[in-house]
């Protein structure tokens, strides 16, 4: 009991013990595994800030995490049409929820507990999701489309034109 008081009165700080597998499967798209690192540093932010007691700032850490994340990263649009609308809803519903919910006091538990769930949810999806752009980088050796490679590239880093090609002649 003594050793459990002191927990009770003062709380208990959650810390992350273990990465996730998205970063070391190949079966998920170098571009979604960035995308996915983006959600899980916010979310990890938005756990702190919870914790120190900036619920609108972890609440707005939510809201980061899903528009930069899964919104603009266009990995909505792939899992709504490589997967289907509702997963894309549920993963959207998620979000929503977890918004509403950093901004409440005393749920901490709850806000851990469907961060995790949220991660989880993605993890899932994304082994084997198309990205949405050919210069979306799929693996780790491919360069990114539209990049110069280097021997299309001046010593000033810019790339060299084929103007015989633009010129037509």
């Amino acid at each position: 009991m003594t050793g459990v008081l002191p927990i009770l009165t003062d709380g208990h700080k959650l810390t992350a013990e273990q990465q996730h597998a998205t970063y070391e499967n190949s079966d998920i798209a170098v571009y979604w595994q960035q995308s996915f690192k983006i959600i899980d540093d916010l979310l990890a932010q938005a756990i702190t800030e919870y914790q120190e007691g900036k619920f609108d700032a972890a609440s707005q850490s939510v809201q980061q995490a899903h528009y930069l994340g899964f919104k603009n990263s266009e990995m909505e649009m792939s899992v709504r049409g490589n997967r289907s609308a509702q997963q894309a809803a549920t993963i959207n519903q998620q979000f929503t929820a977890l918004i509403d919910l950093t901004r409440k006091p005393d749920q901490l538990t709850e806000v851990a507990y469907r961060v995790t769930g949220l991660l989880q949810t993605i993890e899932d999806t994304l082994p084997g999701l198309p990205t949405t752009r050919e210069q979306q980088q799929v693996t780790a050796d491919q360069p990114v489309s539209g990049q110069p490679s280097d021997s299309n590239t001046n010593s000033d880093g810019q790339a060299n034109a084929d103007w015989t090609a633009v010129s037509g002649k």
